[in-house]
């Protein structure tokens, strides 16, 4: 049996769910791919998936195998495509991870563009905050918002991720507006928790130096998106990236306070690990976000006079 089959047999089923499905996808019959499974089982003298009468569920060593697999196939795929030429159609599967609130409010929109300048492209997204191990879950590319924290990856800037601190009108209404730094314990602060210290707000002191100062926290939540909505209920105070809160200060519903500061700016990056070359989908993913977002990107435009 060729290899090439075998393992590409093994993806489907995986990727799939079912050994039906994956005949399905393959448009081969069941039994095939229930032999195909099981010679590779023999050849490598491992199983690969644990059965029962209900499910087939991966091994460890079944999804370690299927993680190499996948890359391997899709570097031959990208191989086979360059050499047709220069120009040829960039497709395939090209799994990625973004954040939650960013993704869902940018790159979400932009799905529509991509997949029509690249309508072979098959597109896997994995929404979360929380930092994914790339290689471990099969991520070819991720769009992160920080520092680059380990120094096996590769990071290509996209743009400039800003942050302010705003609240809505009917909040500096009852509670006024915070004038220096040292007001915000006496205001209520409404604080992400997906980081290490969330009883302050970094800042830089001099658009320089990093700095931190205490907040009075009334809410914690880990999704910005859930702070946006109590902060414009009027409950306190939020320092957010820009890409969260641009409409709602566009429409008067959240009013920027302390602009004098800068609030910790970083950028968005894409991460790739640093033993893979990036293939032409990684490549046309990354330029396609870069020239969207552009820098400064869109949402920063109605704020680019507050510094």
């Amino acid at each position: 049996m060729n290899r090439t089959i075998e393992l590409d047999t093994l993806c489907a089923v995986i990727e799939a769910g079912s050994i039906t499905a994956a005949a399905r996808r393959l448009d081969t019959a069941k039994s095939v791919v229930s032999r195909r499974i099981k010679d590779l089982e023999q050849r490598l003298k491992v199983e690969l998936f644990h059965r029962t009468t209900r499910q087939l569920v991966p091994t460890e060593t079944g999804l370690a195998l299927y993680r190499r697999a996948r890359y391997v196939l899709d570097e031959l795929q990208d191989a086979e495509t360059a050499a047709t030429g220069e120009h040829a159609a960039i497709g395939g599967r090209l799994k990625v991870a973004v954040p939650a609130s960013f993704g869902a409010l940018h790159v979400a929109p932009a799905l529509g563009g991509l997949m029509t300048r690249y309508p072979a492209l098959n597109l896997e997204l994995d929404v979360n905050d929380r930092r994914l191990d790339l290689v471990a879950e099969g991520i070819d590319v991720a769009l992160r918002i920080g520092g680059l924290l380990d120094s096996t990856f590769i990071a290509k800037r996209i743009t400039r991720i800003r942050h302010l601190v705003c609240a809505a009108p009917s909040y500096l209404e009852r509670h006024g507006t915070p004038k220096r730094l040292e007001d915000l314990s006496q205001h209520h602060c409404l604080s992400y928790s997906g980081v290490a210290d969330a009883t302050s707000w970094p800042y830089l002191r001099d658009k320089n130096t990093p700095g931190r100062v205490p907040i009075n926290v009334r809410l914690r939540a880990n999704n910005g998106d859930i702070l946006r909505e109590a902060a414009l209920a009027g409950l306190g105070l939020i320092r957010e990236p820009t890409f969260i809160v641009w409409r709602h200060i566009q429409t008067g519903g959240l009013v920027p306070v302390l602009t004098e500061y800068t609030w910790s700016r970083v950028h968005l990056q894409a991460v790739w690990p640093q033993t893979r070359h990036p293939s032409r989908r990684v490549r046309a993913f990354v330029d396609f976000f870069a020239e969207r977002f552009n820098d400064p990107p869109y949402w920063d435009e109605p704020y680019d006079r507050i510094s």
